[in-house]
């Protein structure tokens, strides 16, 4: 169907050639008279056409500004579809960028954790010790004030430590060890706040990744160590992070006696996953 500026174009066209023809047909018929005045005279609806003309004339420039004005939205349009999409690249770059720098920081701190721990030296019931290998061997000590708060029996047999128990056993331990013990935690709960604190993506993913660092021994004294005056600024990170998802709860002593933690009321749910 043709539009009405294609229709007004149309005819004025074919009203510019009509004029044309009546302009030269009407020079023809005066170039030879005498009468020219008078026999111009017939002619004068000329003047109506010129009029006519120039009505359509301001028509047809009405028409093309328009035209013009269309083409300048269009324009105006993919511009602001290329600024849309240039903006979402920009956002990706950053975000990408953001996320490099986050994951630097983040393997350094966790490489700086694990120098820590190769370092660590300390005291037990069995001698000195360093390394990981504190972690066992206070955890023998750790059991030992559960089993002693919990049974004052000499034959030793299977024990339930119950919550205000694991309290005191883990206060207990920790007047005598925080020495040893306070910048390993120190440092491991700024990695975990960290990642909490950052504007990064999917922070569950990096959480897990602290926490598949700890072996079980350290998630035990993870756990005794929030129960204490000293690590209770960090019992909320624990529970709002499920950094205790992985603790065990029954543990083997020699003879094959077991201790088994009871935990409930210690902790908010979340903390264990």
């Amino acid at each position: 169907m043709m539009t009405f500026e294609k229709l007004i174009k149309e005819k004025f066209r074919w009203f510019i050639i009509g004029v044309l023809v009546v302009l030269f047909l009407n020079g023809i018929l005066l170039l030879n008279r005498d009468d020219k005045g008078t026999f111009g005279d017939m002619f004068g609806v000329a003047n109506a056409l010129f009029s006519g003309l120039a009505f359509l004339g301001i028509l047809y420039a009405i028409l093309l500004q328009r035209e013009d004005l269309q083409i300048q939205k269009q324009e105006l349009e993919e511009t602001r579809n290329v600024l849309i999409k240039q903006e979402e690249q920009l956002k990706a770059q950053a975000d990408a960028l953001r996320k490099q720098n986050f994951e630097n920081t983040f393997f350094n701190l966790l490489k700086q954790h694990n120098t820590i721990i190769d370092s660590m030296s300390g005291r037990a019931s069995s001698g000195n010790v360093a390394g990981r290998f504190c972690f066992l061997a206070w955890k023998t000590d750790l059991l030992n004030d559960l089993r002693n708060l919990s049974d004052s029996s000499v034959m030793p047999r299977d024990v339930i430590a119950m919550p205000e128990v694991v309290k005191r056993a883990s206060e207990k331990f920790f007047n005598s060890n925080e020495p040893f013990l306070g910048h390993y935690f120190r440092n491991l709960f700024s990695i975990v706040k960290y990642v909490a604190e950052s504007n990064i993506g999917n922070k569950d993913f990096y959480i897990d990744i602290v926490r598949n660092q700890l072996s079980d021994d350290e998630i035990l004294f993870m756990f005794s160590y929030g129960l204490t005056d000293f690590g209770a600024e960090y019992k909320k990170l624990i529970e709002n992070n499920r950094l205790l998802k992985r603790l065990t709860y029954e543990y083997r002593e020699e003879y094959g006696k077991k201790i088994s933690i009871e935990k409930d009321g210690l902790y908010a749910d979340s903390a264990f996953g």
